[in-house]
């Protein structure tokens, strides 16, 4: 399986809104946002020149989204892969191609200590664990590449 990165285009969101509001999608931190909150969302983050946002595909199917972005004074990545394409290694091999995309040192992730699939996929690209600290899903770990 081919797994790449590319720039998102606007008939990416529909895919991307279903996916972020799919409750089976319970491994992420980032909370279901409503149809006009996901549209300000993408609308703002397409306007913000220190944000990195790709597309990912397999195969040349889209199947997730990742990005880089700045949150207070550290740069974090972020990604979501449908859950339909999870255990297949796309999210292991996403972050390696985003780490070269967006070259920033240190970059940062934060992470449910449940989730330890993307746990794993960020160890396996050189993250470590920092810090835990609690949310409203639960507690988390923040990992740091650099």
């Amino acid at each position: 399986m081919e797994i790449a990165l590319r720039p998102r285009e606007p008939s990416d969101d529909e895919l991307h809104f279903a996916w972020q509001a799919d409750p089976a999608q319970v491994a992420t931190t980032v909370p279901a946002r409503s149809r006009a909150e996901f549209g300000a969302w993408i609308a703002r983050i397409t306007a913000d020149p220190s944000v990195t946002l790709r597309t990912i595909t397999a195969d040349g199917a889209v199947v997730g989204t990742i990005n880089t972005f700045v949150q207070g004074d550290e740069r974090f990545i972020g990604y979501r892969v449908a859950n339909k394409h999870w255990g297949k290694g796309i999210a292991t091999e996403a972050v390696r191609l985003m780490v070269q995309v967006d070259a920033s040192r240190p970059i940062f992730a934060t992470v449910l200590v449940s989730n330890i699939a993307s746990v794993k996929a960020l160890a396996r690209n050189g993250f470590i664990p920092v810090r835990e600290q609690r949310s409203n899903d639960g507690p988390e770990v923040v990992l740091r590449l650099g």
